[in-house]
């Protein structure tokens, strides 16, 4: 699938002949560089499973490939006037007044974000997607578009604010900013973990479990539950994870050394696989397909059940035990 985006950009000119050779042999050869009242700029149509792995993927080549230039904000931007949300809704503008007046609509439209005049409003953009999904069945746009345009602006703004605190000081050695960009993306990481929801949304799932060594006295064969992989169209699959975050213990489950280390560390094989597979596929479901296939010897999975089935039609042939 394809990804269209801009990466407003600061630092060397990207369109200087050396810069822009470095940026198409480093894998941006999937964006057009430009100039904008002055502003570097780069309109990206990416190929990716995931918007957000386009996204990232984009900041990642055009900061690797010509030291000192970032990536500032993405567009189209997370802050919306009325005029631009009907211009995105192929609504008018006077439609849009009446849905956030309450005169027309579900009503609970909702509230502004920031105010440029007393009459000029901004909304966040992820809200407002949220909102017509929500009350407009007919209204199909990836939720997680926004949302993910929205947190990596709040990243990149964050970052760029320290890297201009710190201008004072001299020009700061290019190893410096990575170092502090990874730092945000870890907390990014911890503010998620606070914030998210424990309640998940699923369209379709499938239980992972670990099938250990066959039980001699009995003969049967009995297995770990790792995680409930959930599926949603388009996105990163989800996981509720049914093990410690420090993993499984595998003496007594396993002597093989390379799935030992998965027991020990199953969020972050999982989490990488999974990734790998999808990109590699360019589809969540084949790539789901894939990594089934090839870990069928010491993971088993239920059948992938749609939510609007009634239950699993066949039980795992398999006795579900406690890893301890």
């Amino acid at each position: 699938m394809n990804h269209t985006f801009t990466l407003i950009l600061e630092g060397p000119n990207p369109l200087a002949g050396a810069n822009l050779d470095a940026l198409f042999e480093g894998g941006c050869d999937d964006a057009t560089f430009g100039e904008r009242d002055g502003v570097c700029v780069a309109e990206f149509d990416r190929e990716a499973a995931t918007f957000s792995e386009a996204l990232v993927s984009a900041i990642e080549d055009v900061e690797a490939a010509v030291p000192g230039l970032r990536a500032i904000r993405v567009e189209p931007g997370d802050l919306v006037t009325a005029s631009e949300i009907a211009v995105r809704t192929g609504r008018t503008r006077e439609s849009i007044r009446q849905l956030f007046e309450g005169v027309r609509g579900a009503g609970e439209f909702p509230h502004p974000a920031a105010w440029l005049s007393d009459r000029t409003r901004l909304w966040r953009w992820a809200e407002v997607v949220d909102w017509f999904v929500k009350h407009y069945n007919d209204w199909t746009i990836d939720k997680s578009e926004p949302h993910s345009v929205e947190m990596a602006n709040a990243i990149l703004t964050l970052r760029n604010s320290l890297v201009h605190m710190d201008s004072h000081k001299g020009q700061r050695d290019e190893t410096d900013l990575r170092n502090e960009f990874r730092v945000l993306m870890a907390l990014k990481q911890k503010l998620i973990e606070r914030v998210e929801s424990k309640e998940s949304e699923f369209e379709a799932y499938t239980l992972c479990s670990f099938v250990a060594h066959r039980r001699e006295e009995t003969g049967k064969t009995h297995a770990i539950p790792l995680v409930i992989i959930g599926l949603n169209t388009d996105q990163e699959p989800s996981f509720v994870w049914l093990v410690p975050k420090a993993g499984v213990d595998p003496a007594g489950l396993t002597s093989d050394p390379y799935y030992s280390e998965v027991l020990r560390d199953p969020r972050s094989y999982f989490t990488f696989k999974l990734r790998k597979y999808i990109h590699k596929t360019g589809s969540v479901k084949r790539g789901l397909e894939m990594f089934i296939d090839t870990h069928r010897e010491h993971l088993a999975f239920s059948n992938v059940v749609e939510l609007g089935d009634t239950a699993l039609t066949r039980p795992l042939e398999i006795e579900l035990t406690s890893p301890a």
